[in-house]
């Protein structure tokens, strides 16, 4: 069961008519444990949240183009061969083999490249005190329809735009008691897209090498999620990562770091 807020309070199951036991819940709320971090707190945050996606639109991979160039390539090469060696009947039929043969590999090679796209970047938030916050966004979108599922370790939980979101994409929470392993199982229409965060916090952090603002525009698309849901009084965006890069179907943008005054007294 997916809660999108905390109204519910205690609850309760029963199997068969045994006796009711009280849930245990997987997804443990660590990160709402934690009174000095900043940033969405709950499952629900807004359409701020879905920011860095607004200019994503998810392709063929390199691989991907690299295999269908040099597929076509060779194709041709097969092509060009039956109709040059070849004369007659032979001839025609080579060329029928090569082509039917590269249509049924087409296909193959189709339904087995995953529909599923993944971009991901990190929000860095250091304190004085030297306290670090680390929460890294993935979000999962899709070029066709398909059901996909999404591990979720310790700290980690889904932030959709609203409940309706969350019931667009059929969201729903999947506990494996065997392995341990709690997972969010969605269903994505093209353009859909989905969010995860993973809060880590460390301490005895070292401070960024500038705790003065950045003044120059923020490339990377975590920018504007920063500025949003993260930029308050005692804190600032003050370095951003310089590694953008795509491995596969999976898009990496570069880190936005933010400096995180003394906020004791604001208490």
């Amino acid at each position: 069961m997916l809660m999108l807020t905390a109204g519910a309070e205690r609850m309760s199951w029963s199997l068969d008519g045994s006796p009711p036991r009280e849930i245990d819940l997987p997804l443990t709320a660590d990160w709402n444990e934690v009174p000095d971090a900043i940033g969405p707190n709950s499952a629900i945050a807004g359409p701020d949240v879905y920011s860095p996606t607004l200019g994503w639109s998810p392709g063929a991979s390199a691989r991907v183009r690299r295999v269908s160039v040099l597929s076509a390539v060779l194709m041709a090469i097969l092509l060009l061969a039956g109709a040059m060696l070849l004369r007659g009947r032979r001839a025609i039929v080579a060329i029928c083999f090569v082509v039917t043969l590269s249509v049924g590999a087409i296909e193959i090679v189709r339904r087995n490249i995953s529909p599923i796209w993944r971009a991901e970047g990190q929000i860095i938030v250091v304190g004085v005190d030297g306290v670090a916050q680390f929460d890294t966004w993935q979000y999962v979108s899709t070029r066709a329809t398909a059901d996909t599922t999404i591990e979720l370790p310790k700290g980690a939980w889904p932030v959709f735009v609203d409940p309706q979101h969350a019931r667009e994409v059929q969201a729903s929470l999947r506990f494996d008691a065997a392995r341990n392993i709690l997972s969010l199982h969605v269903r994505l229409e093209p353009q859909m897209t989905v969010a995860v965060l993973t809060r880590r916090m460390t301490e005895s952090a070292p401070a960024p090498p500038s705790t003065t603002p950045i003044t120059r525009a923020i490339r990377s698309p975590m920018g504007e999620l920063a500025r949003s849901l993260y930029v308050a009084r005692e804190t600032r965006i003050v370095d951003e990562g310089s590694v953008q890069w795509i491995d596969d179907q999976l898009l990496h943008w570069a880190s936005v770091v933010l400096w995180r005054e003394d906020h004791s007294s604001q208490k």
